[in-house]
Formats: C-alpha cells, sequence, structure tokens
C-alpha cells in the first residue's frame, strides 16, 4: 500500500507497532466502509501514543477529522492487547454522527462491536455512564467506549481509572475555564495517553498542545505519496449521501496535494465599494481619538459599528431579504436591527462625558451607514459584491463548474437563496444541483466542488476555513476596506502551516514515503494568495503594524457577535456577571421544588411580577418614540414596562382568524410536530429526565428550561430548524422528519405574524399614553390580517396590554409556573 514505507519508518524510528490491526472488511450496515491512507498514518501514530503512554497531536489534511470510530475502534483493540486494566477509550466529539457510527460498525455482516466485545455508553453531567449497549450473552460486561458531548461531562473517579486513551475531537466548544477543568481531571487520573484530532492551526486548543505534544501535519509532499488518485472521483456537487465519505474526503486530499488556486475577487470601484470605504475611515479616525478619549461607552460604540459595517458588507442579496432572512433567525441580528443599536450608541456616547466629543464623528458613520442600507437597492449591481457573485455564477454556467458559495450564517443562507429565486430564477434553475449555498458551519461536511466563492473574510473564529479543499479553485469576494483584514488573516495562516511543516521530520517523511522518488509537490505547507493592496498603498510599505492591530479590532468586534445557540448555553457557566443572563441550573434556587431565584418589579398600583434577570422586558422609551428591549437585571425605578397578558387567547384569535382566512392547513402542518411529539410520550412515558437524555442523545444542546418546555408542548415551535429534526430523530417521528421543512416554514409564517402582532400592541400602548390616536396596522398581507381584527379587552373588560410603572425592584424566589406574572399581592421579601 501507498502508505506502507512511511508506517514502517514511523514504527521503525519510534520503536512502536502498528499491531494489531483493524479487520479488512469493516461495515456500516451493509455498506463497506473505506477510507483514505492518512487514517492508517493517524491509527499508527495513534497506537504508538498508547504504547508509550504519552499524548499526539493530529491535524487533519481537510477541515475535519472524517473516521473517529475507526480511530476508536483500533484503540479498544490496542488497549485489549496490552493486558491492562485501563482497557476503555473516552472520546470527546460534538459530532453525533461519530457515537452512531461506532454503534452501527461491524466486522463484515456479524454484529456490531458495540453490541459484542465493546459496549458503548455515554457520560452524564454528574459522570456516572449511561450504558447503550450490552454484550450479547455477556449482559454485564462493562462498556468500553465511551462518549461525551461536553468537555464538563467527565467520567467520575471510578470509570476514570479504567480509561487508558482519550481522543478529544476539536469539534468540542473550547472555554478556557472548562480547558484547564480537563486538564486537572487528566492530571489527577493519571490518564495514559491523549489523542487531540484537530483541524484549527490557528485554535487555542492547538496553541495549547502543540507546545507540550508531539504531532503530525501533513505536507502535500506527504499527502502526494499516500493519496491515491485514482479514487478521487470526478464530477460536480452532489447532495450527501450522492458523495460517499472517502470520495468526499479523497477528492479534498487530491485538491491539496495539486495545488488550490486562490484569488481574491476585489470589487473597487463604484459608489458602494467608496461609501464603505468611508465608514472604515470613519471607524479609523474614532479609533484614534477615543486613544487620547479612554471612552468604554464610545470603545463599545465602536466595536457595535465595526460589527454593522462588516455584517452589510458580507450581504450578497437584496436588502429587504438580509433584513428578513436575518431577523428571523433567533441567533443573529438583522441589518436593521444594527442600525437601531448604532443609533442608541450615539446617544448613550453623546450623553458621556468621556466620548461625548466624538459623538459627531459617530453620528456621522452611523448616518453613512444607514443610508448604504437604505439606498441599497439604487446601487449599480456591477458595482457590488451581489453583482460580481452573480458574474462568476454565470461563468460555472458557461463552464458548466459546480459552485459552493459559503455566506457567514444560515439567515446570509436563506437571503442569498431567497434573492436568487427571486432576481436569478433561469440562472438558478440552470444551475440546479451544481450550486451549493452553506454557511460557514456547513463547509467542513459539504460536498466537494470545482470553485467555492466565500463571499468575505470569515469571522474571527472561523478564519481557518480559509485552507479549506473543497475545490480546486478559491475565489474570495471583498471590498477595498476588507482587504488589510484579509491579508492579515492569509498572512498568520499560512505563516502558522509553514511553521508547523517546516521542519526536517516531514523533508525525511516525504522522501521515506516517495521511495526516494522525485515529486513535484511542496513539502512545507501553507495558503498561497496574492491578496491586492489597497489603493494608494504600495507592496514594498510594511504594512504588518496595521493589519495586525485591524485583526485586533476585528476580533474585539468578534467578541460581541451575537453567538449561535449552542455558544450562548456554553457561555452561561462561565459568566460573573450578575446581570448577565443565567441559566436555570444557575437561578435553580435553594432546594424547593421547583423554585427560582428571580427579580421582583414592584409596580406603581401595588402590583408586582417575579421575573428571572435574564428575561426581558420591554420599557417605554420616550426619546425613540415607542418601547425598547430591556433585560430585567437593567431595569430601574421610574421605567415604564409594557406587559402583554393573556398571550395564548392572543395566539388563539390568531390560529382562528387564519382559519377563517382559508388557510387551515397551515396550523395543522404547524402543531403536527407537537401532535406527534405527545404521542410518543403518552407510548414510551418518559420522565422529563428521560425525555431530557434522549434529546442530548440525539444531538440537542439546550438548557433545562428549554427541555421543560419542549416535554410540557409549552412552545409552538422549537427556536432553529435543526430542532425539527432532532425531536424527530428522538422519538423516531417518521411524519416529522419527512415534513420538517413545510413544518417549519408554517411555524415561521405563523411566528412572524404573531410577533408583529406583539410588537404593534406595544406601539399602540405607547400611543395611547402619549395621548395619540391608533394606527390601523396589517400584520399580514398573505392572511389579510389586521391590528384591528384582535379583541385586546379580556372578560373582565380589561386590556390585555397594560403598562406599569416601576417603583421598586428587588430579589425574590418563586415557583417556576409564577415568572411573568402580574401578581395583586407581593409574596417574599
Amino acid at each position: 500500500m501507498p502508505a506502507g514505507p512511511l508506517i514502517d519508518a514511523l514504527c521503525e524510528s519510534n520503536d512502536i507497532s502498528n499491531k494489531p490491526r483493524l479487520p479488512e472488511n469493516p461495515r456500516l450496515g451493509d455498506t463497506r466502509v473505506h477510507w483514505p491512507e492518512t487514517l492508517d498514518v493517524h491509527d499508527t501514530l495513534l497506537k504508538g501514543a498508547i504504547e508509550r503512554e504519552s499524548n499526539v497531536w493530529l491535524l487533519s489534511p481537510t477541515l475535519r477529522h472524517e473516521y473517529l470510530e475507526i480511530l476508536t475502534l483500533s484503540a479498544l483493540f490496542k488497549l485489549m492487547s496490552a493486558d491492562t486494566d485501563r482497557n476503555r477509550v473516552l472520546v470527546f466529539s460534538r459530532d453525533a454522527h461519530v457515537r452512531e457510527r461506532y454503534k452501527e460498525l461491524r466486522p463484515g455482516h456479524r454484529r456490531p462491536w458495540s453490541k459484542e466485545r465493546f459496549p458503548l455508553a455515554t457520560i452524564k453531567p454528574n459522570g456516572e455512564v449511561n450504558q447503550k449497549t450490552t454484550s450479547r450473552g455477556d449482559e454485564g460486561r462493562p462498556p468500553r467506549a465511551l462518549f461525551s458531548k461536553h468537555l464538563t461531562h467527565l467520567p467520575d473517579e471510578s470509570v476514570a481509572s479504567e480509561i487508558g486513551c482519550v481522543i478529544h475531537d476539536e469539534t468540542i466548544t473550547y472555554r478556557p475555564n472548562r480547558w484547564n477543568r480537563f486538564q486537572q481531571w487528566l492530571d489527577e487520573n493519571d490518564i495514559p495517553s491523549v489523542i487531540y484530532c484537530l483541524h484549527d492551526p490557528l485554535g487555542p486548543t492547538f496553541g495549547h498542545v502543540s507546545e507540550d505534544a508531539s504531532g503530525w501535519a501533513w505536507p502535500p509532499a506527504l499527502l502526494d505519496a499516500v493519496v491515491d488518485e485514482s479514487t478521487a472521483a470526478d464530477g460536480g456537487v452532489k447532495t450527501v449521501p450522492e458523495v460517499d465519505r472517502q470520495t468526499r474526503v479523497t477528492r479534498q486530499l487530491q485538491n491539496h496535494v495539486d495545488g488550490v488556486s486562490r484569488e481574491v475577487h476585489v470589487v473597487e470601484e463604484g459608489e458602494v465599494a467608496d461609501d464603505l470605504a468611508d465608514v472604515w475611515s470613519s471607524i479609523e479616525e474614532l479609533g484614534d481619538v477615543n486613544d487620547d478619549l479612554q471612552s468604554d461607552v464610545l470603545d463599545d460604540g465602536i466595536s457595535d459599528l465595526k460589527m454593522a459595517l462588516n455584517i452589510i458588507s458580507n450581504i450578497v442579496a437584496s436588502m429587504g431579504n438580509a433584513d428578513r432572512a436575518l431577523g428571523n433567525q433567533w441567533e443573529t441580528i438583522a441589518p436593521s436591527g444594527w442600525l437601531d443599536r448604532l443609533g442608541h450608541n450615539y446617544e448613550k456616547i453623546r450623553d458621556d462625558d468621556a466620548g461625548g466629543p466624538a459623538h459627531g464623528v459617530y453620528g456621522d458613520a452611523v448616518r453613512a451607514l444607514e443610508d448604504v442600507h437604505d439606498e441599497w437597492e439604487d446601487y449599480d449591481l456591477s458595482e457590488t459584491k451581489r453583482g460580481h457573485l452573480y458574474r462568476l455564477l454565470h461563468g460555472a454556467l458557461d463552464a458548466d463548474e459546480s459552485v459552493l458559495v459559503v455566506v457567514p450564517s444560515d439567515g446570509d443562507r436563506s437571503a442569498v437563496e431567497l434573492d436568487l429565486e427571486a432576481r436569478g430564477g433561469p440562472l438558478y434553475d440552470a444551475l440546479g444541483e451544481k450550486l451549493g449555498v452553506i454557511s460557514t458551519g456547513a463547509l467542513p461536511t459539504a460536498p466537494p466542488a470545482d470553485r467555492v466563492i466565500l463571499v468575505g473574510p470569515p469571522a474571527w473564529r472561523d478564519r481557518w476555513i480559509l485552507r479549506t479543499n473543497h475545490a480546486p479553485e478559491v475565489t474570495v469576494l471583498a471590498y477595498e476596506h476588507q482587504l488589510p483584514l484579509l491579508r492579515y488573516q492569509y498572512d498568520h495562516l499560512d505563516d502558522t502551516l509553514r511553521d508547523v511543516t517546516d521542519r526536517e521530520l516531514y523533508r525525511e517523511a516525504a522522501e521515506t514515503a516517495n521511495k526516494d522518488e522525485e515529486w513535484d509537490a511542496p513539502v512545507v505547507d501553507g495558503v498561497s494568495v496574492n491578496v491586492p493592496m489597497p489603493k494608494g498603498r504600495s507592496e514594498d510599505e510594511d504594512t504588518s503594524e496595521r493589519e495586525s492591530s485591524i485583526a485586533e479590532g476585528y476580533d474585539v468586534v468578534e467578541e460581541h457577535e451575537p453567538m449561535s445557540v449552542d455558544e450562548i448555553i456554553d457561555s452561561l457557566d462561565t459568566s460573573s456577571d450578575p446581570s448577565v443572563p443565567s441559566s436555570s441550573r444557575s437561578e435553580s434556587g435553594d432546594g424547593r421544588s421547583g423554585s427560582v431565584k428571580c427579580l421582583r418589579l414592584v409596580f406603581d398600583d401595588g402590583r408586582s411580577m417575579p421575573i428571572k434577570r435574564g428575561s426581558r422586558v420591554h420599557v417605554v422609551d420616550g426619546d425613540r418614540g415607542g418601547t425598547v428591549s430591556k433585560y430585567a437585571s437593567k431595569v430601574q425605578s421610574g421605567d415604564t414596562i409594557v406587559h402583554v397578558r393573556q398571550t395564548e387567547q392572543l395566539r388563539q384569535q390568531l390560529y382562528d382568524l387564519i382559519k377563517r382566512r382559508g388557510d387551515d392547513k397551515v396550523i395543522m402542518r404547524a402543531e403536527r410536530w407537537k401532535i406527534r411529539l405527545e404521542q410518543a410520550l403518552d407510548e414510551t412515558g418518559d420522565d422529563f429526565d428521560e425525555f431530557k437524555e434522549r434529546m442530548r442523545e440525539a444531538g440537542a444542546d439546550h438548557g433545562d428550561d428549554t427541555y421543560r418546555r419542549w416535554y410540557n408542548l409549552e412552545v409552538d415551535y422549537p427556536r432553529t430548524y435543526d430542532d425539527l429534526p432532532t425531536i424527530a430523530e428522538a422519538y423516531d417521528l417518521t411524519v416529522v422528519k419527512e415534513n420538517s421543512e413545510e413544518i417549519w416554514e408554517a411555524t415561521q409564517d405563523i411566528k412572524t405574524t404573531y410577533m408583529n402582532l406583539l410588537r404593534e400592541l406595544r406601539k399602540q400602548a405607547y400611543r395611547i399614553m402619549a395621548g395619540d390616536e391608533p394606527e390601523q396596522v396589517v400584520l399580514s398581507e398573505d392572511w389579510d390580517i389586521r391590528l384591528a381584527d384582535f379583541d385586546v379587552i379580556d372578560e373582565e373588560g380589561q386590556r390585555i396590554v397594560e403598562p406599569h410603572t416601576v417603583v421598586d425592584v428587588h430579589e425574590d424566589q418563586v415557583a417556576h409556573y409564577r415568572l411573568k406574572d402580574i401578581e395583586s399581592v407581593e409574596i417574599g421579601d
């Protein structure tokens, strides 16, 4: 085999053995598992680390490690052959497919290993083992393969003492305190060997382990020796099920060997490029000014301004579609939402003693960005990234090429797809399956293509995707003001890869692997790209200090970026700021059944409302002529909140109106997931803990509050689309699996109208307080539903929407079900 000489040399030079060999015909179900020979090298290094009781890091030549279930099985066989009491393997990975594939991995057509020699278990949050499979004929055999999706779910001492190897997949969320806790756990339990499976050479995990452990990377010359080019199939983009894993990986490896051609497509001429550059110039000026002013308020405002500029600079759709699509995503803010935020920042900077002198420049920058937003559709399409993207897509169609367009978020993906359907319908239809529009997070698992188009410099935490080898051609779209950042990102990545691979170890390995034959591929890895200099700067000019400062500023922006649902949940147990929203666990009180710590807002009419610190309320803001959303922890005496009571009554009115408009099927579609889940819960009899465990096993990662609302069927729709197939997977809800998209679309249509209703009700309450006449508002044009269609007076003659002036705020603790209810008599101190 091509990797044979390299593996033999590794074994000889390190005095290790790559035995026992894996079975030759492992299968997943009825499908034979094939893998590239890079995995055989990883397997040898894993076995060597176990033999020598040492740690090793493996930097994947692609954007993810694809065969962790094979490495898990290999580690189990190696430990079994070593005749040691430490015969268990613990795998940390956020990828639920790793565990599922291991569960089904079998020798030929016999029973899976997980149901014979090596039973499977997961680790509970308290460190206990949750056994998932048993050995036939030996049900008492303890599980050998342990899986955990969180670095905080660490086995207790009785289990840890039997672990001989830990496999750490970099998909695990990194948090400094969690990493330190994990390292402490390794030390306390004398774990002999840790295998770090890495994909991000710029990430914090690589920074930690590359200094203390031996490792392995893949410069092109080594890949050239071990990759079998015949398995790198031709063809365009296909859906993932149509591209087998080996082909998908091998095509990426072959692209890496052949050399990926990278280019930066600069949009440097035209009004939009000039207007965005002007905003960036204002940001630079504000940064210089604040070096003298030292205003925290201005500093926060600059960070938000950078983020808003970055969001708008990477839009390749109509602004209307971008506002709608990004606004409908729970974890992102629409461009219009960012502009609202900047408007608030301007007012705070104006009133800030330290930052006040800069409010004029800040206001000018905000107005300039507002003009870009408002005039977006008036710009010449050929002078925007959007127009350049269409030109590239037409070129791909003419050349019969497949294309992956990579955008920052799922909201951006939806906006681009809506835009293509509306503006580029014939082009969209003609490209068909040869076009894929995906978010940055989906790129590592995407099928290969002929060209990858990144719509802008990636987010700071995602800059490692610039090393993608999903296609032989990679294009990055950039406005001129983005060039210094992109240049810094590419230079940093290139320097790091060269530093990692420019070693005698790899030169000798390349000679051995190539059997002393000459090769064309380089021995040192890197990302070669020519990022043009901005106008007015020469190639000879030393810009490293300036580019570094831009990157640092961009990094600050990323820290303020709206996080994904997973990241928000992961960050809850690390916050020390009492004003930051806390998880239900951290607010769980003193052990009283179902009670939670909270705040109590006391109103001027003697009534009060218990509410969690992290919940939002809507507070009247006279300067804005409406209401603003605030965390309860930020509410003060004198604030007037607008509270909407009996939301269930309003929701039922909305459902009735939709039915009367002749669209009762949309209600049926939206409720289908709840009906099926309720049936499944009745059939299984699962209690809450069993339900929660099923959800986590299926890949969900939320807090207890979310799971409880699902379990009690208290919500009309999950937070994200991905939750629907996860719920369906947990309880095998076939109808939900097959109809997830139409169920989600129905829930989102209803949600949009309902959120419009609540927003307009709060606005009407403010207008009434101000003595203005209520406006007649259309909530849904599709269903012709208007605000006037709703009865906002309850059966007792009281308004459903009420303003309340706060006179006191203090700590309290109440039963969970009482939160957000207006109470006539205050309970507790």
